[in-house]
């Protein structure tokens, strides 16, 4: 079991406040804590003539061994990861606010609507005041829990931490630890640890965590082909409460092949491989399994989507298809609600080494618009290089954006662009492009990409070149 550092420190996080309004930004990994990856916008996307008008740089290294996240942000304040810890920077100038140097390459944080900000870089815990003033002291995580995932956000104030050790830790949002657990098992006659291989999510009070197994070290001499690599989901329920703060409610086994661990895909040590994901949508938990380790394992595997029901204390695999890794988009604006209202009957799946994305029907599990992106654009080759994100203008009229590498030629060489597609869900035809912005020097937006709205509309992502990381400002 961990030892916490037990400090008491005012890290007031306000994010509970948002509850009874629509959220215009990107407040956390996904914008939502179930994975949405929705644009949350007051006013809408822009419609045209969207170009580039402020770049930030986060970083002077490229950090070509790591893979962004993108940015955090609410009505007005971005901040960023880097390499050397967060940068504060304004959503309307792209002027570098401040930069905190306290965290060595973090994870994507948490934000509230007053710009403060509450992240890890797995060795500490800190808060950062939206004016760039760091609260002290910062919080040790003893024993370290790097490589970690982004910080989740849940019912009660209640800050979530998942290793990919296999360590879950919950704090209350005044810097207080309140439960933590290890994810221990045994598989056949073996026993160890189930690794997160994935970012976890949440909804409510319940954090949802996919997990593979990995055998103690005193079994690391086993063969192999001798393990089974089970990979198992598991619900953990985190409460403020004097018993059972934090519990496993329930847990299905989801694969048995060699699944890509997170530190072969996450942001901190990838080789540009593919990457599982989770998203909650409307009582089900919607899984994307790599079937490649990108440390050499089974090449026959097969990638896999799933999608698991659950109900109540109980979860059952409701579809199971060979899918190639994929990420996933669903309009959702009752941000930080959990009523399970149903803004728009499907959800989004993109490949994340193809050209395809998919309209998935949650009720039936079936795919019932493929758009085949280098068709729709008229190009040779396509890669696309962030998430997706969704957003809605009215009940059947959705809007796509993505950015993708683009090659017009046999030669490939890729230009970059942020691209926007809309469309209408009912006539199952697929979108038009409602503007295709180019970016400068090369530059391949990856992550998630925010909205802030004070003065302007403006989106924003984070790319790189041999210069250095940078934040953009689309509008």
């Amino acid at each position: 079991m961990l030892l916490l550092y037990s400090a008491v420190v005012t890290v007031c996080v306000c994010v509970r406040s948002v509850v009874s309004q629509p959220v215009s930004g990107c407040p956390s990994y996904g914008c939502t804590p179930t994975g949405s990856f929705s644009l949350l916008t007051p006013s809408g996307i822009p419609r045209s003539g969207v170009k580039v008008v402020w770049t930030a740089q986060l970083s002077n290294s490229s950090g070509t061994g790591s893979r962004l996240l993108g940015c955090v942000s609410n009505d007005r304040y971005v901040v960023c990861p880097s390499q050397n810890g967060y940068v504060g920077v304004d959503g309307d100038t792209g002027k570098v606010l401040w930069r905190d140097s306290s965290l060595v390459n973090p994870s994507l944080p948490i934000m509230d609507i007053s710009g403060d900000i509450i992240g890890s870089d797995g060795r500490y815990l800190t808060k950062v005041d939206g004016d760039g003033t760091v609260e002290k002291p910062l919080i040790p995580l003893d024993p370290p829990m790097t490589p970690v995932f982004s910080l989740e956000f849940g019912d009660g104030n209640i800050l979530l931490i998942v290793s990919q050790t296999g360590e879950v830790v919950a704090y209350l949002a005044n810097g207080i630890p309140l439960a933590s657990l290890v994810l221990r098992g045994n598989v056949e006659m073996y026993n160890g640890i189930f690794h997160p291989i994935a970012q976890p999510i949440m909804r409510g009070s319940r954090a949802y965590i996919l997990t593979q197994f990995q055998p103690d070290p005193q079994d690391a001499a086993i063969p192999q082909e001798k393990i089974v690599r089970m990979q198992r989901l598991y619900s953990v329920d985190i409460r403020v409460s004097e018993l059972e703060r934090m519990r496993v409610v329930w847990s299905v086994n989801v694969g048995t092949g060699r699944a890509t661990f997170a530190s072969d895909a996450d942001s901190h040590d990838t080789d540009g491989g593919s990457e599982n994901v989770l998203l909650y949508y409307h009582s089900t938990i919607y899984i994307s399994l790599s079937g490649v380790d990108g440390r050499g394992g089974d090449c026959g595997a097969v990638s896999t989507l799933l999608a698991v029901r659950e109900d109540g204390s109980k979860g059952t695999i409701v579809h199971t298809s060979s899918y190639p890794p994929s990420n996933f988009a669903v309009y959702d604006d009752v941000t930080f609600c959990h009523d399970d209202n149903v803004q728009m009957p499907v959800v989004w799946v993109a490949q994340q080494r193809g050209s395809v994305i998919s309209a998935l029907n949650p009720k039936t599990k079936s795919m019932f618009m493929n758009i085949t992106l280098n068709a729709l654009l008229n190009v040779k080759h396509v890669r696309l290089s962030s998430r997706l994100m969704v957003h809605i203008d009215t009940a059947d009229r959705f809007v796509l954006m993505l950015s993708l590498s683009i090659a017009n030629t046999t030669a490939l060489m890729y230009s970059q662009h942020l691209v926007t597609l809309q469309g209408v869900l009912s006539s199952h035809k697929a979108p038009t492009v409602m503007w295709n912005t180019a970016l400068p020097d090369s530059f391949m937006v990856e992550g998630q990409i925010s909205f802030v709205s004070a003065s302007y509309e403006t989106l924003v992502g984070t790319g790189r070149n041999m210069t250095g990381v940078y934040a953009f400002g689309f509008r």
